[in-house]
């Protein structure tokens, strides 16, 4: 008798292996083929941006991704709404939810803090310039008396520097400030506490802080600053979880902000002239244009600065201060 018999077990099990096998292939068949769907669209929205991005003048990488593609809308100009619009009108599969996550809700949620110090604007440029082969000095903290050094070898030097400041509530420090405008260098702000869990708390604290900032330097210089340098630049441990609406604000209300390429490390209490001088002429090394980080408030500083001078003028660099036209050295999204 076939049926329970141990033939009839035996050839059971083997169709239900081969069902399954073919269920199995199938599904990857399927599923093969709706993955090659959406990385087509995907690959055919790019292409379409690319060509917008091209007609707006806009040098955007072929490899680039959507968040490339959105942060360099939106430095042109274009709203958050705006882009993930006209993103999802391409192929809205493709783009799935990330900005309407990441971005949108960000711009949106930004509304009860836009409103605060509606004073606090600037023009913002109407295009950034690209100049080959050039050093930017650029002067973290301060003002302090080193800074004073500072000023001194930059003049000897005739170079034009940047100098990113905390600003200051003594008269000596007042005094100091209205120097460096005074001798022509640029002036951006920094922060007037420095305290990174206080001023990364919130938007709400960091725009308290940044207009703060903005008026001290204001009051004390006659400049109103239009550039700007996050303290520990625009993405750091205390700011991760809002870094892209202090951007977003920050570039809304017309401020161009810097980070850098080299850092002279010149901050750490082990820095010696040895490792400073090392951590610049090695950074500096392959790069057409370099934005070094120092501090105005380091020893260490003013005894480096004069001999990387002449080391970077001997490499054939030129020497510039950042304007909000300089075209920014930022750091890439994480």
């Amino acid at each position: 008798m076939y049926f329970g018999s141990v033939r009839f077990f035996k050839d059971l099990i083997l169709s239900s292996i081969a069902l399954i096998i073919v269920i199995l292939l199938s599904l990857a068949v399927f599923f093969g083929i709706k993955s090659s769907a959406e990385h087509k669209k995907a690959v055919q929205a790019m292409a379409q941006y690319q060509e917008l991005l091209s007609q707006d003048k806009l040098n955007i990488p072929e490899s680039a991704s959507f968040e490339e593609i959105y942060a360099a809308l939106k430095q042109k100009g274009y709203s958050a709404q705006k882009i993930v619009e006209e993103l999802q009108k391409i192929d809205s599969s493709a783009m799935g939810e990330v900005y309407k996550t990441n971005f949108y809700s960000d711009e949106t949620a930004a509304a009860s803090y836009t409103s605060l110090y509606p004073d606090l604007y600037v023009s913002p440029p109407t295009e950034f310039k690209y100049s080959p082969k050039t050093v930017y000095l650029t002067f973290d903290d301060g003002p302090s008396d080193y800074t004073l050094d500072i000023l001194n070898i930059l003049e000897k030097y005739d170079i034009k520097a940047t100098f990113f400041m905390c600003g200051s509530s003594s008269e000596h420090g007042k005094e100091i400030m209205k120097k460096v405008a005074e001798a022509g260098h640029s002036i951006g702000m920094h922060s007037l506490s420095h305290k990174y869990d206080e001023i990364y708390s919130s938007p709400e604290a960091f725009l308290k802080d940044f207009n703060a900032t903005y008026q001290n330097i204001y009051e004390a210089t006659g400049v109103k600053p239009n550039i700007y340098r996050f303290p520990g630049g625009s993405i750091n441990n205390s700011n991760r979880f809002i870094y892209r609406q202090l951007i977003a604000e920050v570039t809304r209300r017309g401020f161009v902000y810097y980070d850098w390429n080299v850092s002279a490390e010149d901050a750490d209490n082990a820095a010696t002239w040895t490792s400073v001088y090392k951590n610049v002429t090695k950074g500096v090394e392959n790069k057409d244009r370099a934005v070094i980080l120092m501090h105005a408030t380091r020893e260490v500083t003013v005894l480096t600065l004069e001999d990387l001078i002449v080391y970077l003028k001997d490499k054939g660099y030129s020497f510039d201060k950042i304007t909000n036209e300089t075209k920014p050295e930022i750091f890439g999204y994480k």
